[in-house]
């Protein structure tokens, strides 16, 4: 029900932001607002929601580990459990840095490629997908050097 309820607000925000004006576009055409103001909508829903989840699992991974701690696990686990996230967290943060890195290298690039058409929706996703070539290379290169160091 809550997801029901989240997702037909998040919809709707639009339609409740007077999302019938236009935007004025370099050239003088004009673009309208739910082009921008939809996906921003969403977009800040996405990140908001993906912030609380990140909060609500460090903590319970904390309150797990403290609890182990407290129960006297045997030692391999809690190193296991240790280890994950301080690799997973390092591989998280570079993956974002890349994706965003790329998307904002495709921005750049429209920018440059005025007026806005279908090949700026072709600019970005090569732009996203370059980005996500690098990611891969990068967790090759980073399993590759794990192999090496064991």
């Amino acid at each position: 029900m809550k997801k029901t309820v989240i997702l037909l607000a998040a919809l709707s925000s639009s339609y409740f932001l007077g999302a019938q004006d236009v935007y004025v576009l370099p050239d003088g055409r004009g673009l309208s607002r739910q082009f921008f103001e939809v996906p921003m909508t969403v977009l800040a829903f996405v990140l908001v929601g993906a912030f609380i989840l990140t909060v609500i699992t460090r903590l319970l991974d904390f309150r797990l580990r403290s609890k182990l701690i407290s129960k006297d696990a045997p030692e391999g686990i809690i190193k296991q459990l240790i280890q994950t996230e301080v690799k997973d967290s390092k591989t998280v943060a570079m993956k974002w840095f890349i994706i965003l890195a790329g998307i904002g290298l495709g921005l750049a690039l429209i920018s440059m490629t005025l007026p806005i058409g279908i090949h700026s929706l072709a600019i970005l996703a090569f732009s996203i997908s370059l980005s996500f070539l690098a990611y891969f290379f990068f967790i090759k290169r980073s399993e590759n050097k794990d192999g090496q160091n064991q």
